[in-house]
């Protein structure tokens, strides 16, 4: 294989798990979206998701088990906000800044729920994908990497067109500008904030689930996942979930080409990232 053939392969690959940051960072725009509230948790909600596959494939075929876990995540988000977040956000006093850190709380919860249930050691994790390559004009392609940009631009479309043509997103965007006014307005904003987080975590658990077998399952199979995830809302905004996806799938080609580098290597690809997102 030539260079030029070997670089385009590692874009496509570094676009694919690019676009797995782009879903975690999606995943939090929705929610900030509808309540300017950043959820430090979501990555430790949607290893939590992860773990619960696991087990759940043990009795279950993959697409039942993940159908199960995508509903089970939804449940979650939903319940987090009516039993705890609810009240904070009825509370006039408390800041978002506030509500921020109760997500931090939330984030030593269900990372020590991950650790309880699995333990510390890293488990496979199947992928429906497979792992072979095939050639395209000379550059090598896996399966792997086209089943997850498929199922990840097929996420992005279906927020995209729920935001633009129909009335949740503006919704949202009422309760996030003014509870109170939106309120008055006939909007049942607690109800929307419960859909908001929903959404927040089944869009994590997505990504999450599509890493997994990549990373190999692990409490905290996230963490650095969640750095990336973080450039990637910086650079696409956190108002936007298109420019989010985006900047993920950036940061994700940035750090597959710099890891191939003899100077930079695996070693500093974070640096390279770092790098480019002060540029």
């Amino acid at each position: 294989m030539s260079d030029v053939s070997f670089y385009l392969s590692q874009i496509i690959d570094g676009v694919a798990y690019g676009s797995i940051y782009g879903v975690l960072a999606l995943s939090i725009v929705i929610l900030y979206r509808a309540n300017k509230l950043f959820n430090f948790a979501q990555t430790e909600m949607a290893t939590l998701s992860v773990v619960c596959m696991f087990f759940l494939m043990k009795k279950f075929s993959f697409s039942i088990a993940f159908g199960l876990t995508i509903l089970i995540s939804f449940i979650v988000g939903i319940l987090l906000h009516f039993s705890i977040m609810r009240i904070l956000t009825e509370q006039k006093k408390v800041l978002h800044s506030g509500q921020a850190i109760v997500t931090i709380g939330f984030y030593i919860i269900f990372n020590s729920l991950s650790a309880y249930i699995l333990g510390d050691e890293q488990q496979p994790f199947p992928s429906p994908f497979s792992v072979d390559n095939f050639g395209v004009l000379g550059v090598g392609v896996s399966y792997l990497s086209l089943g997850i940009l498929g199922v990840t631009i097929g996420l992005v479309i279906l927020v995209y067109l729920v935001f633009r043509f129909t009335n949740i997103g503006l919704v949202f965007e009422a309760v996030a500008e003014d509870i109170g006014a939106a309120r008055l307005r006939g909007i049942h904003a607690s109800n929307v904030l419960a859909l908001a987080w929903g959404f927040a975590a089944v869009t994590a658990a997505t990504g999450a689930i599509l890493i997994a077998p990549i990373l190999y399952l692990s409490p905290s199979m996230l963490a650095s996942v969640f750095a990336y995830s973080l450039f990637a809302v910086v650079i696409g905004g956190l108002e936007s979930p298109i420019g989010a996806f985006l900047g993920g799938v950036l940061v994700g080609v940035v750090e597959n080409l710099a890891s191939n580098i003899s100077f930079i290597g695996s070693e500093l690809k974070f640096v390279a990232v770092a790098l480019m997102l002060i540029l």
